[in-house]
């Protein structure tokens, strides 16, 4: 049953609570204007009253935005016994209503009206309502408002979770270079062979922690859409050979007999971000590879071809295991994993890294029985090819220099600006890695030990975002000699070095050299 009352004026909210003890009393509130009307009337006061006195659960909804509700809170929040919650409106609000339901019972419903002319608010209670109705509206009320609480607490345990990935992959990183870089260097200096076999322990394990917090924050990255897309147009044959090329040396290092085999089709030009589209396809070769070696397979084939005139299509396959159908349909998903010690971040980080640059991943079982068919496609790009090579070259009139301290920096500066350069300095190499940016440099100058950090693992970091940069590493005449030995096999040069203190000539010396060649 309900009682409609025709445009009666409502002034005093202590009539509501008079002749009942309202154990529990629900507000709904449509719209900023009727928290307005309540605002400015004796509501709160008898509000205050009737929850000091019996001890009553109050419930407030309110139809908001962010800041309207910062006001509503401050109002009602320090009555006890008072819970505030809000949800966003999708519309304009045609009319301003409160609906008051105590104990489950009875709902009064109020209209607010505002006189322009007077500036000043009214109420009209309108309807009474205490029939099967009033069971309805509370099933509703409750379930809008356990809907807000659990949002609020899924977004609190969001916040919560990505502030936990963030400060664990970052204070995962910060003590793992020096681990590795010191690692490498001590390895130089021993002869034990116990020792060095203890001490590559410490390497493998060092780089596989570092692997980890990589894929934690890239996860992170990813998943809260802050990942940073540096666009550029560029030829996908040389990211694929020049990924093969270090897969094939892997496995002569490593003595497994693999063989990469590669059908390229240089020219095919996709715009996107290199270094992580060259992330993605190192994950992949990366699984097929352990894969492949774990399973005693021989050869890996990599094909590149033209789709149709808007794609690009890629195909990997190796001799790993088979999967079964249900295991194929989850391999892309975050932390599935087939092998022990795998993390399962790999191919879910390829897949969503392909997904941001409109491509697509899928993949099959080969016949008969010999391992996985990974089969990707990229949109081409109709972007010309120009005489001038693409990727970095000296056109790019801009130099990194990553070094803990560098006498004379302004000097280095105005002196290479003359000869049309510019100069970027960072001193942290975990910032420098984090903001580097694929063909922003021709150049880097990196110290061989940046405050425990190991410049060669810098610029191998370096080199995978941005094959095409080439980097000079900048020591004292006799600190890491040792080590600069160790790391010829990288095809690094005597001539990649420079000596304190001479470093603004061996700086300018370069940057003449590299320019005309």
């Amino acid at each position: 049953m309900s009682i409609i009352i025709d445009s009666v004026d409502f002034h005093n909210f202590d009539t509501l609570f008079a002749n009942s003890e309202p154990k529990f009393i629900d507000i709904y509130l449509n719209s900023f204007s009727s928290f307005l009307f309540l605002k400015n009337s004796s509501f709160h006061n008898s509000l205050k009253l009737v929850s000091k006195k019996n001890l009553s659960n109050v419930r407030i909804l309110a139809v908001c935005d962010d800041n309207q509700f910062d006001s509503i809170y401050d109002l009602f929040s320090p009555i006890s016994n008072v819970c505030v919650n809000s949800i966003s409106s999708f519309s304009e609000q045609q009319e301003n209503l409160i609906t008051i339901t105590i104990n489950k019972k009875i709902i009064y419903l109020f209209k607010i009206n505002y006189d322009e002319s007077k500036k000043t608010f009214n109420c009209n209670l309108y309807n009474i309502i205490f029939n099967e109705l009033v069971c309805f509206f509370s099933i509703v009320y409750d379930f809008l408002w356990y809907a807000v609480e659990k949002n609020k607490s899924l977004e609190k345990h969001n916040i919560f979770q990505q502030d936990f990935i963030d400060i664990a992959s970052h204070q995962l990183r910060n003590p793992i270079l020096p681990i590795i870089g010191f690692s490498k260097i001590l390895k130089s200096k021993i002869k034990d062979s116990v020792i060095l076999e203890y001490i590559d322990i410490i390497i493998r394990n060092g780089e596989k922690l570092r692997d980890i917090a990589n894929d934690i924050l890239d996860i992170s990255r990813i998943e809260t859409n802050s990942i940073r897309i540096n666009k550029e147009f560029f030829d996908i044959d040389n990211i694929l050979s020049d990924l093969i090329s270090e897969y094939q040396d892997l496995s002569v290092r490593e003595s497994v007999g693999i063989k990469f085999i590669y059908y390229g089709k240089p020219g095919l030009l996709i715009e996107a971000d290199k270094s992580l589209i060259s992330q993605a396809f190192d994950n992949l070769l990366n699984n097929s590879y352990f894969f492949t070696k774990n399973n005693r397979g021989q050869e890996i084939i990599v094909s590149l071809s033209q789709k149709n005139a808007s794609r690009v299509t890629i195909t990997i396959e190796d001799e790993g295991h088979m999967m079964q159908i249900k295991d194929l349909n989850q391999l892309f998903t975050k932390f599935f994993t087939k092998s022990i010690g795998g993390t399962g971040l790999g191919l879910f980080i390829s897949k969503k890294l392909f997904d941001i640059h409109g491509g697509t991943i899928d993949l099959k079982n080969r016949s008969p029985d010999i391992g996985l068919e990974f089969i990707v496609e990229l949109p081409i790009s109709n972007h010309k090819s120009s005489s001038q090579p693409i990727g970095n070259t000296l056109y790019n009139n801009r130099i990194l220099l990553i070094d803990e301290s560098s006498e004379n920096l302004h000097l280095i500066k105005n002196r290479i600006q003359e000869f049309g350069y510019d100069l970027d300095y960072n001193e942290d190499p975990l910032n420098a890695t984090e903001h580097f940016v694929s063909g922003k440099y021709s150049l880097v100058f990196l110290g061989i030990d940046i405050g425990g950090f190991d410049g060669f693992d810098l610029y191998d970091e370096l080199k995978k975002r941005d094959n095409d940069i080439k980097g000079y590493f900048i020591t004292s005449n006799k600190i890491n000699k040792d080590a600069i030995d160790v790391f010829f096999n990288k095809g690094i040069q005597y001539d990649q070095f420079i000596y304190k203190p001479l470093l603004l000539d061996s700086i300018v010396k370069i940057i003449k050299k590299e320019h005309t060649t």
